[in-house]
C-alpha cells in the first residue's frame, strides 16, 4: 500500500493520465506494480483516451470493463469529458447522453465516482460569471442526481485553469449554484497554484466542499516535476487538509513527467517519497 503514515484516513492513487502517451495496459501494469490503493482512469480523448467508450460498442465496452477489473487494483473514477454545458456550439442533450454513457461505464468499474470539467473558458467581457453558472449549474445538478442513482459520487474540477471556474471563490459559486449534496470538488493543486491562491487559504475557503484530491506539483505552469520540487506547498495543503477531519482520497495526476515508462514511474517513485518525508 502507498499509504502515508502521517495522512491516516487516506489513500494514495494514481491517474492514468501519467502515461497518457502509451497503453492503458502498461498505464495498469505500472501502477499496479508501484502499489498504489487505486487509480483514475483517463477517458477524455483526444488528451488522454485510456478508455474512449465514446467509441466502442456496448460489447467491446464490456469486454474492456472486465479486462480492466482483472488487474489487481481498484479503479476509483473516470476522468472524462461530457462536454461542457455553456458551449454555444454543443448540444446540451448530447453532453446529459455523454455523462449517461460515462456513470453507467464508472459503475460497471465498480468505481467510487466520475470526474468532469466545470465548463468552458468563456470572455468574461461577453458571458458574466454568474450568467455562465446560471447555465451550466442546472445540468451539472442533473448528472449529479443521476450518479447518486447509481451509487456514485460526481467530482467536479473547480478551478481548473483552462476552463469556465478560475478560482476558490467562483468554485463556491458553482457548487452553490448546483445544490445538491452528491456533487463535490475535485482540489487539483496544480490549478490552485496557477490561480495564486496559497494552498492553505484555497483549502479553508473550501473546506466541506472537497470530494477528491490531485496532486502535482508545478514550475511556472508545468506540472511534470516530482512532488516537491516545485512551487506547491504540500506541507501546508496537508495541514490545512487534516483539520477537515473526514476521509479524502489523494491521487497523483501528472499530465507529462517522462519520456519512457521508467522515467515515469521515478517521477511516481520520487513524488511518495515526498510524501513519506512530510
Amino acid at each position: 500500500m502507498m499509504r502515508n503514515p502521517n495522512l491516516p484516513f487516506t489513500e494514495i492513487g494514481c491517474s492514468t493520465i501519467a502515461f497518457r502517451e502509451f497503453s492503458l495496459q502498461a498505464a495498469l501494469e505500472q501502477i499496479a506494480a508501484l502499489g498504489f490503493d487505486f487509480v483514475d482512469i483517463g477517458a477524455n480523448a483526444p488528451f488522454c483516451g485510456h478508455f474512449d467508450f465514446f467509441s466502442m460498442g456496448d460489447d467491446e465496452i464490456q469486454q474492456r470493463i472486465a479486462w480492466i477489473r482483472s488487474y489487481p487494483v481498484r479503479v476509483h473514477s473516470i476522468t472524462t469529458d461530457i462536454g461542457s454545458f455553456n458551449d454555444p456550439y454543443t448540444d446540451s442533450q448530447r453532453c446529459h447522453e455523454a455523462a449517461a454513457r460515462s456513470l453507467a461505464t464508472a459503475a460497471a468499474l465498480g468505481a467510487t465516482g466520475l470526474n468532469v470539467n466545470n465548463g468552458k473558458h468563456v470572455d468574461r467581457a461577453s458571458h458574466s460569471l454568474a450568467e455562465s453558472v446560471a447555465q451550466v449549474a442546472p445540468h451539472l445538478r442533473r448528472v449529479s442526481q443521476e450518479a447518486q442513482q447509481l451509487g456514485l459520487e460526481l467530482y467536479i474540477e473547480a478551478p481548473h485553469k483552462g476552463g469556465l471556474i478560475r478560482t476558490a471563490d467562483e468554485a463556491i459559486e458553482l457548487i452553490e449554484a448546483i445544490d445538491h449534496p452528491n456533487a463535490s470538488l475535485i482540489f487539483d493543486t496544480d490549478h490552485h497554484e496557477a490561480a495564486g491562491w496559497g494552498m492553505e487559504q484555497a483549502i479553508e475557503r473550501l473546506r466541506e466542499q472537497i470530494g477528491h484530491v490531485h496532486l502535482r506539483d508545478s514550475i511556472q505552469g508545468a506540472n511534470r516535476y516530482p512532488l516537491g520540487s516545485g512551487h506547491v506547498d504540500f506541507r501546508a495543503a496537508f495541514a490545512a487538509l487534516e483539520r477537515i477531519g473526514r476521509p479524502l482520497s489523494y491521487a497523483l495526476e501528472f499530465s507529462n513527467c517522462g519520456e519512457s515508462l521508467e522515467e515515469i514511474a521515478e517521477t511516481l517513485q520520487k513524488s511518495v517519497a515526498y510524501l513519506d518525508s512530510i
